[in-house]
């Protein structure tokens, strides 16, 4: 269940935090004057002796696009030949916070809406809905009924801008699944270092080492260290895979290249 519901906390999680006021850059740590943001994501390969960027990888590639007020308004979700998978709309905002999101599959049809409350400036509630034609990635069709007929709810908890907490909740064959996650966030000096964990175990582990800028002073180019928890099934038999020592990584698993446009 940790890797079902790790890949909705990672989008939940980017785009909601896109909430405030004045603009989202700061959520991608952009600066200046964006209008969009195109990332894809390389798998690392070592040649005489220098990690560089091989063939696309299968996911992790994404295009946002911002207004002239610096909020985002859509992203698309590409696979790794660049052609839409999943577009996510920024639907609603009331008094510049983003209170509703409606994700499209890759034929135009609506997977799902998002709906966003705010508790508090450090705490928002997320209820999601699911259209009938909703296909989850990696998940069962039972799983997929029992979501869609009675939805999911996160609580997430920030603090200095950025999320700490998510608790989920949801049903699933007639118990209340509940599934808790934490940030934490390491900078360095040219690096930045987010690991989700439940309290128990890292669930995932990304570490960025920046290597090229443009000049707004975006970083362009990136080595991402990467380590996910992930739970296999073969034959019945259920195999876990940890990431005790993530922060001892010394080989990246990928390469990532942002190509940013400015207004």
């Amino acid at each position: 269940m940790k890797t079902k519901t790790l890949l909705y906390v990672a989008l939940a999680g980017l785009s909601t935090a896109c909430t405030t006021h004045q603009n989202d850059y700061g959520t991608w740590e952009l600066k200046g004057k964006v209008k969009t943001c195109t990332q894809t994501i390389y798998k690392a390969e070592e040649k005489f002796g220098k990690w560089e960027a091989g063939r696309a990888d299968y996911s992790g590639h994404y295009r946002i696009n911002f207004d002239e007020n610096g909020q985002y308004t859509e992203i698309d979700y590409l696979d790794s030949d660049g052609d839409l998978q999943r577009k996510e709309v920024a639907a609603k905002r009331e008094d510049g916070k983003l209170i509703e999101v409606l994700v499209y599959d890759e034929n135009g049809q609506l997977d799902f809406t998002t709906k966003i409350t705010y508790v508090s400036d450090d705490e928002r509630v997320l209820n999601r809905y699911y259209n009938d034609n909703y296909k989850a990635h990696r998940e069962t069709k039972q799983f997929r009924e029992q979501r869609k007929l009675l939805g999911f709810e996160q609580i997430q908890t920030f603090k200095d801008g950025k999320i700490v907490r998510s608790t989920s909740s949801y049903e699933q064959n007639g118990a209340t699944i509940v599934d808790t996650t934490v940030y934490q966030y390491v900078e360095g000096n040219n690096s930045v270092t987010t690991i989700l964990s439940d309290e128990r175990v890292y669930l995932l582990y990304e570490r960025y080492e920046y290597l090229e800028f443009d000049e707004h002073n975006n970083w362009t180019k990136a080595m991402l260290y990467r380590c996910q928890h992930t739970t296999f099934t073969f034959e019945g038999k259920d195999t876990e895979y940890f990431c005790e020592d993530a922060d001892k990584l010394t080989k990246p698993s990928s390469i990532v290249v942002r190509q940013i446009e400015y207004f």
